[in-house]
């Protein structure tokens, strides 16, 4: 690694190098954690901490975001809920 250690924009180089070769799978397969587990770990309860980011960390469990709403997207910024 590099004096200092990986920042976020060697993590996007080193992303874009793999899939530039053509291994998009390792890449998600790899990388796919840095969207699903952070919304876990920074809101979640400690009792979902627990039952899913510890296992997610240890390789136990795997962790992805899931974004259904018809109107947005991909664009999570556009999602709609109603009560």
């Amino acid at each position: 690694p590099p004096e200092g250690g990986f920042d976020f924009f060697c993590l996007m180089l080193h992303g874009y190098e793999w899939t530039r070769i053509g291994c998009g799978g390792l890449v998600t397969g790899l990388f796919c954690l840095g969207i699903g587990l952070p919304p876990i770990i920074n809101h979640g309860s400690d009792e979902i901490k627990k039952e899913i980011g510890m296992p997610v960390i240890k390789g136990e469990k795997i962790c992805a975001l899931a974004i259904s709403e018809p109107w947005g997207g991909s664009d999570v910024a556009q999602i709609r809920t109603f009560a």
